[in-house]
């Protein structure tokens, strides 16, 4: 981690205007000593690295609503996810987006949770969610980046949308 950390820190000194995303399962892989931290672990060293942004993925969810909650208070950065919803509520369990001003632009990331099921969470369509958030982040940025955990062919179907350049991480 001390070398991808150092790495990192060369980069964004060459690069001042670059984000460090994750997007997702991250907090639950299946790499020590994130599963025996229960990923508390990937969440300090992603404080250490400065990261700007991570996406909630199906595995990151397993650890259940109290511990995805501590995580989170941990992390110096937001965790996104704009379809997960806590139980059968309407409450999200993570901020839908973000936008950064990033070298005079507006820059949104959306978090999309990829589709599952995992107990105690609501996963929402993905693609109708992210339809739905681009119309509304699209006034607020000037570029939009989608970071989800999703394989690459549900990745290209989100961004196949008529609205802004979208990236997709």
């Amino acid at each position: 981690m001390a070398r991808r950390a150092a790495k990192v820190q060369e980069y964004r000194a060459q690069n001042p205007h670059v984000l460090l995303l994750d997007a997702g399962n991250s907090l639950m892989g299946d790499m020590p000593p994130a599963t025996s931290t229960m990923g508390a672990t990937s969440v300090e060293a992603m404080n250490r690295m400065n990261y700007d942004a991570m996406a909630l993925a199906l595995e990151d969810l397993t650890l259940g609503i109290e511990t995805l909650k501590t995580r989170m208070q941990e992390a110096r950065f937001p965790f996104l996810s704009a379809n997960v919803f806590i139980g059968q509520s309407k409450q999200l369990l993570a901020q839908a987006y973000v936008v950064l001003e990033i070298d005079g632009r507006r820059v949104a990331l959306i978090g999309i949770t990829e589709a599952g099921e995992v107990a105690g969470f609501t996963i929402a369509d993905p693609l109708a969610t992210t339809q739905k958030i681009v119309a509304e982040v699209s006034k607020q940025a000037d570029i939009i980046v989608l970071l989800t955990h999703a394989s690459v062919s549900a990745a290209v179907s989100y961004t196949h949308l008529t609205l802004p350049t979208i990236y997709s991480v």
